[in-house]
């Protein structure tokens, strides 16, 4: 189990960029980078968020939730009172971030220092009731200056139409040793996502593949087998025996569950 969550992630680390980077106009003035993508909590400090396969990063607040909206880390920014951030394409104004935003207002964000870089910290109006929508930030040097861009969604929207095997749990029993090979083989199949992501989870299907060779030994983790009945006769003994198993396992249990209650009840009288 522990390889083949090993594998997944291995694979999501191959295929996962750092954003979209959107080249100058000819201007000598720098592009911002974009480092790292953060999601603000209703409070405490900000928690990383990294990139989805899908090319997202799954750090906007959910409808129902109180948090407060996203924080981007860059470098290439000479001047913090110069940078310009956009939502969705329009220029957000700076503001106060601390706090929350009521509904229906407009977005704001602010500047600090972030170690040798910049924080960009973008407050969002809540949207308790309504649907956010997924939307692309983009950071500039100025209005005329090249944009660095990435697309943030909220974790219920990324689940729902860009799936990762991060995504499924499931309880692993020795009948289902090989369950999650499936799973996580499901959900990087290209036909499952829209067809501009499907070369990106066709090359992650490919890669998830070709690990699994090198990390799982089938001779050590044989697939189990099941003897197929060949005629009516040899499947209703089959049957039977199952049957007959499933009861013996459960008048085992409640022969302990008897015993049990019957020390219980001399130990009382004593």
């Amino acid at each position: 189990m522990i390889t083949r969550l090993l594998a997944a992630g291995i694979v999501l680390t191959l295929l996962s960029g750092s954003g979209c980077t959107v080249g100058c106009d000819g201007s000598s003035t720098p592009t911002p980078v974009v480092d790292e993508v953060l999601a603000l909590p209703a409070s405490g400090p900000p928690q990383l968020v990294p990139q989805s396969l899908g090319g997202e990063y799954r750090a906007l607040p959910e409808s129902t939730a109180s948090a407060r909206g996203v924080a981007l880390r860059l470098h290439n920014v000479p001047t913090q009172s110069n940078l310009v951030i956009y939502l969705d394409g329009t220029a957000l104004p700076t503001g106060s971030t601390s706090g929350a935003l009521p509904p229906g207002s407009r977005g704001v964000f602010s500047t600090s220092s972030a170690g040798s870089g910049t924080q960009a910290t973008i407050l969002l109006p809540l949207a308790i009731g309504a649907t956010r929508a997924r939307m692309t930030i983009a950071a500039s040097n100025g209005t005329s200056g090249g944009r660095a861009s990435v697309v943030v969604d909220t974790v219920s929207g990324g689940m729902a139409t860009r799936p990762e095997p991060s995504d499924v749990y499931f309880c692993t029993r020795p009948d289902t040793f090989f369950l999650w090979q499936r799973i996580a083989s499901g959900c990087l199949h290209p036909d499952r996502v829209d067809p501009s992501l499907a070369r990106r989870y066709q090359d992650a299907f490919n890669l998830f593949t070709k690990l699994e060779t090198v990390l799982l030994n089938e001779k050590e983790s044989p697939t189990p087998t099941v003897k197929m009945p060949t005629t009516v006769a040899e499947m209703m003994s089959m049957k039977q025996t199952a049957s007959d198993a499933r009861k013996a396992k459960r008048n085992g249990s409640v022969r302990v569950a008897a015993r049990a209650r019957a020390k219980a009840r001399i130990a009382e009288r004593a």
